[in-house]
């Protein structure tokens, strides 16, 4: 029997051996695309700065174009997505999450 993924609507279930991973997230495409950390708080950041070489680069989380919520991948990951072109905070009061490199790993998931 599957389990409703937290924060979907009650008829998303994951499919066959497969639990929804709520407390991760992951970075898809990009510099640092395949890195993946764990989520603190309630709610997703919606802006991380994930660490790359000696700089770093600023991430994006992706909503659901109806319903507004976090977009998560075919595994459960929270998504974020590069940020192209000029950073506009629409409310000004969004600062992006650093993420430390210890806790961003660099593997890709599977």
């Amino acid at each position: 029997m599957s389990i409703p993924i937290p924060g979907e609507p009650g008829n998303v279930l994951p499919g066959p051996g497969r639990g929804p991973v709520p407390s991760e997230a992951r970075a898809y495409s990009g510099p640092a695309h395949g890195m993946q950390w764990t989520v603190t708080g309630p709610e997703p950041s919606a802006w991380v700065e994930l660490p790359w070489g000696t700089s770093s680069v600023l991430y994006r989380l992706v909503r659901r174009p109806h319903s507004e919520r976090p977009a998560r991948d075919h595994l459960g990951y929270y998504l974020y997505v590069p940020l192209t072109g000029e950073w506009k905070d629409p409310d000004g009061d969004s600062h992006a999450q650093v993420i430390p490199l210890s806790s961003a790993q660099s593997r890709r998931a599977r």
